[in-house]
């Protein structure tokens, strides 16, 4: 690939912006700070006096196929990563047919998605209820198999709504720790205790309640608290890596942090709609609104900013699990309501307007939580999560002046919503690039590069 320069533009050094010029192919190779500098058979590019920040990496979605694209594909849901500034993706293994649990689901999922990626991807495996179904699976031999098929971490469930992707239990969850310790791989966890939530949703639905808040009641913050500690102790004894995924309340952090200081490995993410918002709007947007777990309250919100500013939450995550809005929300039964919304397009303009630019985020924590320590936990750095010589040219231009209102009719999904319509965003994302090649210019995605990586 021919060498480029990309001129005048203001990139990340420590924690400021300076202003230079960036020489990269499909890799970033130096900075150069004189204007004037002379270089033979280099493409110019014009920075325009943008900034540039590392391309986002959202290690948390469900894009679906095969299997479930009635709600989204991986092909639309690529197309709005990409689109919004996040140019890797980790897609989850349980929203698919089959799941990705072994060779088979694997292989067959990469096979349909690896020409239908529009930004760059990973694949975590996951070890399910189900599996454990057969009397004759052995957690430790198919733990192995995921990892050197290259997933980058195992994904369970404490309580699970899919028949196809059961939760596990308690003995199935110690089982599954060892295995992880064995073969070298984290394990990301959705924590929330089954017997409290399985209890209540039986009986709030019984006595004929289906308001958003009857949801709200269903999913208590004790859940989340329980589930964590359940599993953080079996991480204690087993030496398990753990990860606690979409964590909705402050309590659920600070109980994180106290079993990190007993030397237990655990860590956390949250994710846009758990520091936006709260029980209030969940009454207001409805079924819009509706996730699991469900978001808590207007304290837990601040007090889950505080901690990611201060590194007690590791990074950002979108959960991005949209759906057909017309058919599967507001029905009137937030019951039958889908639970999930589409996140991955408005991630990074999240972050970036309200972490960075309004002031809660320092630039190197925003480098952090985009995606520096998302690509080194699941070991994609050093080619990820920076722009460092050395790197892999995917990087973002933004112009801090620029708003950006939301929109989510021109959102690339299936799910057309999002509880952020119509909100404005100061920081507008200008051009994309992936391995050195401009892939989205001005919201135009005008290039397809998709490698899949591990």
């Amino acid at each position: 690939m021919k060498k480029k320069l990309l001129k005048n533009v203001y990139y990340p050094v420590n924690d400021r912006f300076e202003k230079g010029n960036v020489l990269f192919d499909q890799k970033i190779r130096t900075f150069i700070y004189k204007d004037d500098i002379l270089l033979e058979n280099v493409e110019i590019i014009e920075g325009n006096g943008e900034y540039m920040l590392p391309g986002g990496i959202d290690s948390h979605v469900h894009f679906n196929t095969p299997g479930f694209e009635n709600h989204e594909t991986f092909e639309k849901g690529t197309k709005g990563a990409v689109k919004g500034g996040v140019t890797t993706i980790i897609d989850m293994p349980c929203t698919s047919l089959p799941p990705v649990v072994d060779e088979k689901g694997f292989n067959n999922k990469l096979n349909i998605i690896k020409d239908n990626a529009w930004c760059n991807f990973a694949l975590h495996g996951g070890i399910s209820g189900n599996l454990f179904e057969d009397n004759y699976f052995d957690v430790y031999s198919r733990v192995k198999q995921l990892k050197t098929l290259g997933v980058t971490a195992l994904k369970i469930y404490t309580v699970s709504g899919m028949e196809t992707f059961k939760a596990l239990d308690n003995f199935q969850i110690f089982e599954t720790m060892k295995a992880a310790v064995l073969n070298d791989i984290p394990i990301m966890i959705h924590a929330e205790d089954p017997s409290i939530v399985n209890t209540l949703t039986t009986k709030i639905k019984n006595s004929g309640k289906k308001s958003p808040l009857d949801y709200a009641d269903s999913r208590p913050v004790e859940v989340e608290l329980l589930a964590i500690n359940n599993v953080a102790y079996m991480a204690k004894l087993t030496g398990a890596k753990i990860h606690i995924v979409h964590i909705s309340s402050a309590e659920g952090v600070e109980l994180v942090n106290e079993w990190q200081k007993k030397g237990t490995f655990i860590t956390c993410e949250t994710c846009p709609h758990y520091l936006e918002f709260n029980e209030n709007d969940l009454n207001t947007f409805g079924g819009i609104l509706k996730t699991a777990p469900v978001v808590k309250n207007q304290e837990d919100s601040e007090a889950l900013w505080n901690y990611l500013k201060k590194g007690n939450i590791s990074f950002i995550t979108t959960d991005h699990a949209p759906c057909n809005v017309k058919t599967e929300k507001n029905t009137g039964d937030i019951w039958k309501d889908y639970a999930g919304i589409p996140g991955v397009e408005i991630v990074f303009a999240y972050i970036l307007s309200e972490g960075y630019i309004s002031g809660k985020l320092s630039l190197k924590r925003l480098i952090e939580i985009s995606s520096q320590n998302a690509a080194k936990f699941f070991g994609l750095y050093p080619a990820k999560g920076n722009i460092n010589p050395g790197a892999d040219a995917d990087f973002i231009l933004f112009n801090p002046d620029e708003n950006f209102t939301v929109e989510g009719q021109l959102f690339e999904s299936i799910g057309k919503y999002t509880p952020f319509e119509g909100r404005k965003f100061k920081g507008k994302i200008k051009r994309v690039f992936i391995s050195g090649e401009i892939v989205v210019d001005n919201d135009k995605i005008i290039k397809k590069i998709g490698n899949f990586v591990k």
